[in-house]
């Protein structure tokens, strides 16, 4: 089994099988950290630790033999704002917080480590609509997922199953 982790306000985990089909996932939930001038969200901890604590029980249930592989994507190296950057700081902290009180191992990549081998050459500014159209062709019964934190993770964990 194999989590993957995507940062961000928009991000999720999601669980995927040895045979590379999705099992669930959770997304973010947020809080709002400061209102004014400008309102502030970052992840709920909480709120990520009672997912991850429901997807590593999934996992255990289905395989309790091997340990579930972990593979989050890291906050990136540069940000379009300083607030953007401090922001993603902040989550990918909380996520490694949660991951590391529950004694957990798990692999850090960027975008740069699993968007190539799983989507392949893209546009630039094409990202996005090439990991969701790599998501349906993938999980076709999984029309109805638009979030891009779910895809996302869902694709970092597919990135892992091609990997191992």
């Amino acid at each position: 089994m194999i989590i993957g982790i995507d940062n961000g306000l928009e991000g999720a985990a999601v669980l995927l099988d040895d045979a590379g089909m999705v099992h669930n996932w959770f997304q973010f939930d947020t809080i709002c950290v400061q209102s004014k001038p400008r309102k502030i969200r970052e992840i709920a901890t909480w709120g990520f630790g009672v997912g991850l604590d429901s997807l590593l029980r999934e996992s255990r249930e289905k395989d309790a033999e091997n340990a579930t592989r972990i593979i989050f994507e890291q906050c990136p190296h540069h940000a379009a704002s300083s607030a953007a950057m401090r922001g993603m700081a902040i989550n990918a902290g909380k996520i490694i917080g949660a991951l590391e009180s529950r004694c957990l191992s798990f692999e850090r990549i960027t975008s740069r480590d699993w968007q190539p081998k799983v989507l392949g050459k893209v546009p630039k500014g094409k990202t996005k609509e090439y990991a969701r159209s790599k998501f349906y062709e993938l999980w076709p019964h999984l029309k109805a997922v638009k979030h891009d934190g779910v895809v996302d993770a869902a694709l970092i964990a597919y990135y892992g199953h091609i990997t191992q």
